[in-house]
């Protein structure tokens, strides 16, 4: 996916859908509970509410109950996204259309900078490295940058080994099938996969959806959800805990890592960065 184009037609339509998308998509209330913790522990202390950026409108998140007063700013490119999913403004929480890699905010205005799965809708390198660079730019020395990643495993797993998986009972939810499947389809390159190669692997070796959902006892609407990636010729990029941190280390100190407990969570690391002075 180029990183210039504009809101596109599948995020329109993800965001129709979002009531379908499910944990590890989304963060669940033990990637919250750590969020908000880790937030408290390690955003520096200032006399003056904290501003910070949201990037994406991912609900679970701008519903956190801060312990501490914050003024939150959520950006995405996608209207249907903020139009669907956005809870709603308040006095403490604000959401606008915009571009990451562009964002209209002085330098150094945010104190804190979070986003869930962020990187995985840019192009690498370039996507990682600009917006590594923009977030540099509107974060001041000191602030707090709080990512959950989706990474692709080292080594890779193949689709076979996926299936394998599936039809025996291994894999708990279709989400974690669907990123299971696009993250082998990825394999060890660094281009991403296309959404269209993910329906058609998907549909090749599934006939009946049906039938599927029956077996594994998954809604039989979260797996039709599928049919969204059809034609699709965006991408999905799956990096590794170690690329993320390479585009990041020019303007971010690396300090912490966490890695949640639930199915596959080892692919979705939380990283805690400080911006350097």
């Amino acid at each position: 996916m180029s990183v210039e184009e504009p809101a596109s037609t599948h995020w329109n339509d993800y965001a129709a859908r979002w009531s379908l998308v499910g944990e590890p998509l989304r963060p669940s209330a033990t990637d919250i509970r750590y969020l908000r913790d880790s937030v408290t522990r390690l955003l520096p202390a200032h006399d003056e509410p904290d501003l910070a950026l949201l990037l994406g409108v991912t609900p679970e998140i701008a519903a956190i109950e801060w312990p501490r007063p914050l003024q939150l700013l959520a950006v995405d490119k996608s209207p249907g996204m903020v139009n669907a999913v956005w809870p709603g403004d308040t006095a403490t929480r604000l959401a606008r259309v915009g571009n990451w890699l562009s964002l209209d905010m002085p330098d150094a205005a945010f104190g804190l900078v979070m986003g869930d799965g962020v990187f995985s809708i840019l192009d690498y390198p370039n996507g990682y490295e600009r917006l590594a660079a923009e977030l540099a730019r509107v974060l001041r020395p000191g602030g707090l940058l709080s990512l959950r990643l989706f990474c692709r495993p080292e080594p890779c797993e193949t689709v076979d080994a996926v299936y394998q998986d599936l039809h025996a009972g291994r894999i708990g939810n279709f989400h974690v099938f669907k990123w299971r499947l696009a993250m082998a389809l990825q394999g060890e390159g660094t281009h991403g996969v296309k959404l269209a190669d993910i329906w058609q692997t998907f549909a090749a070796r599934v006939p009946s959806i049906a039938e599927l959902a029956t077996r594994q006892a998954w809604p039989e609407p979260q797996v039709a959800n599928i049919h969204s990636y059809r034609d699709v010729s965006e991408r999905y990029s799956f990096s590794t805990e170690r690329e993320v941190i390479e585009a990041l280390y020019r303007g971010f100190e690396l300090i912490e890592i966490w890695r949640p407990s639930y199915e596959l969570g080892e692919r979705c690391p939380h990283l805690s960065l400080r911006r350097r002075a």
